[in-house]
């Protein structure tokens, strides 16, 4: 008798993933902390398959049990990415190339620009010449969803309103 094992593999995209956790979540917290403990799931199982040889340091599993900064600021930026894609999607695609955003476009009167280090769209303008910290001169644009407005009663509460 011969005993043959069988593997399944499960598969779903970062954005179908991102859908799911944005329509269950309550909060904007919890949201981050998801996203955190699933990127570090899926790192470690990469790490457990490949451990043939030395791993670079982004790709090393993580054998502590609270979240670093590191990690928590990667998934709110995953978060930001991802809502952009869903409220502009082709302002995101003419700003990419460098080309400007149509006229027609809701964010147009922004003059919206990618962040170099994040690849977020952000205001652009005049407070660029100013000698206010970067993120003031070029805050993240985010439109109307129902994560937004998780991510805005969270802001709202760590502002003690």
């Amino acid at each position: 008798m011969e005993i043959k094992a069988s593997v399944h593999v499960a598969t779903t995209s970062e954005r179908d993933l991102l859908h799911r956790i944005a329509l269950k979540i309550s909060s904007w917290t919890e949201a981050v902390y998801v996203i955190t403990y699933v990127r570090r799931y899926v790192l470690n199982l990469q790490a457990r398959v490949q451990s043939r040889g030395p791993t670079p340091i982004e790709r090393r599993p993580c054998h502590h049990d609270y979240l670093m900064s590191t990690e928590l600021s990667s998934a709110t930026i995953t978060l930001y990415k991802y809502l952009q894609t869903q409220m502009f999607p082709t302002e995101l695609r003419a700003v990419e190339p460098g080309q400007p955003v149509p006229r027609k476009s809701r964010i147009f009167s922004l003059n919206p620009i990618i962040d170099p280090d994040t690849k977020v769209l952000c205001v652009g303008g005049r407070l660029q010449h100013s000698d206010l910290p970067y993120e003031r001169q070029h805050p993240i644009i985010l439109g109307a969803h129902p994560l937004v407005t998780k991510f805005i009663r969270h802001v709202h509460i760590q502002c003690l309103h």
